[in-house]
């Protein structure tokens, strides 16, 4: 099931730009470079048929979970920039 149809579209997008900001703080990116990391290796789309889950979830984990997935297809590591507070 699509985010969308069961979710606000609003909720959605701000949930994306929230988890994209965070990812790109942790892995030294901008957030245009983590926007073409995640797009190109299925973490949108990850977190986008993933919502009703992930967005009740430490973003901590999403990072994690995001970055798992890319890794999975095809992703590059990425360096970290510092270790994730787990209660940020």
């Amino acid at each position: 099931m699509e985010a969308t149809e069961k979710y606000s579209v609003d909720d959605v997008v701000e949930y994306l730009v929230f988890i994209i900001h965070k990812f790109a703080r942790t892995y030294h990116l901008t957030d245009p470079e983590a926007v073409d990391y995640l797009i190109r290796f299925k973490g949108t789309e990850f977190l986008r048929e993933n919502y009703g889950c992930e967005h009740t979830q430490n973003p901590y984990w999403t990072v994690k979970d995001v970055l798992d997935v890319c890794r999975r297809n095809g992703g590059y590591p990425l360096p970290k920039k510092k270790e994730l507070d787990y209660y940020e």
